[in-house]
């Protein structure tokens, strides 16, 4: 449970918000990624989850990437605490155990383990009920490097195919753990997905009429957060980043939405800026997946020219040990 007086201040806050004119605001999320910047997210997401409790809100669709993945799926699933109580401190003891990279194989199998327990702690929850809670709700972004294709997932077969399309989104190369991509294939998929269509003002049928849908997208990567996405010195109290997350978010509300706070914006209102800093994303996600593509897919050929190998394996070596030599000295 999130903490009493935490809860009291958040449904206070909630209820200073005026319902919108037009009712229930009806709301697709999307959330960015942002490593350990995760846990503003958790912030964000008591409001919105208080807001829906009190009928202001109703949220149709997640589309996350990355850490905010795990955020989704335990906010769709009810255990959003989960992450604030236990995963986050995890993560941020493994990264300064390892030093050079966030996670071991054991650490990230002994998360999933603990999501798991929480989903069937109850009793009465099955696993074809946390797929029926998700199947086309919660929206994963990865690349798949062999196919140079960025991949959508919103359907899923089974936990263990959420658990391993999460991991998928989360690898960043040489960071999330001491390889360069997961099972030689895939990685981080760097940017949420954008529901299709939204400028046309997606719709949904309601009770025989159509209700404009919005999408809300949150950002982790703004100028004064960036740098907390990995940079674990000298790092703000998590109860803290908690706070800031749910002001942020009745800051949004508070005046109806229609201005960007430092992480919240509907996309039909979003700034030049905002809309630029998505897509230098998104495209510099796609040169390296190629740049990933020919070093894993195509160099490895025997019959390449063996300086081209060695030249491209160098740069790499370079590039690796610069990242751990950052991660030792400025991130620790």
């Amino acid at each position: 449970m999130i903490n009493m007086n935490l809860q009291d201040v958040v449904t206070n806050m909630v209820d200073n918000i005026q319902q919108d004119e037009n009712g229930i605001i009806h709301l697709d999320v999307i959330l960015s990624g942002g490593a350990f910047n995760a846990i503003y997210l958790v912030g964000c997401l008591y409001f919105l989850r208080e807001m829906q409790n009190k009928n202001k809100i109703a949220i149709h669709r997640i589309s996350s990437c990355s850490a905010s993945s795990f955020v989704a799926l335990l906010y769709l699933t009810g255990h959003v605490e989960l992450f604030q109580e236990k995963i986050y401190e995890i993560v941020i003891e493994s990264f300064k155990t390892n030093k050079k990279f966030i996670f071991t194989e054991p650490v990230l199998a002994n998360i999933f383990k603990m999501i798991e327990t929480a989903f069937y702690e109850k009793g009465n929850v099955t696993e074809s009920d946390i797929i029926r809670f998700v199947n086309y709700k919660l929206y994963i972004t990865y690349f798949d490097v062999k196919r140079c294709k960025r991949i959508v997932k919103r359907k899923y077969k089974s936990l263990h195919d959420i658990f391993e399309t999460i991991k998928k989104s989360c690898y960043i190369p040489f960071i999330t753990m001491n390889d360069m991509l997961y099972k030689n294939r895939y990685m981080d998929g760097w940017q949420p997905h954008i529901f299709s269509s939204y400028k046309l003002k997606d719709s949904i049928v309601s009770s025989s009429k159509i209700i404009e849908k919005k999408q809300l997208f949150i950002d982790l990567l703004g100028r004064d957060k960036i740098k907390d996405c990995i940079i674990l010195k000298n790092n703000k109290k998590n109860k803290d980043k908690i706070i800031s997350g749910i002001y942020d978010a009745y800051s949004f509300f508070c005046q109806n939405g229609k201005y960007e706070t430092a992480m919240c914006g509907y996309l039909s209102d979003y700034s030049v800026a905002s809309s630029i800093k998505y897509y230098l994303i998104y495209a510099f996600s796609y040169i390296l997946c190629i740049f990933l593509y020919v070093y894993v897919f195509l160099f490895q050929i025997p019959s390449h020219n063996i300086m081209n190998i060695y030249f491209i394996r160098a740069s790499l070596e370079f590039v690796k040990n610069a990242i751990y030599h950052f991660i030792e000295h400025y991130c620790l």
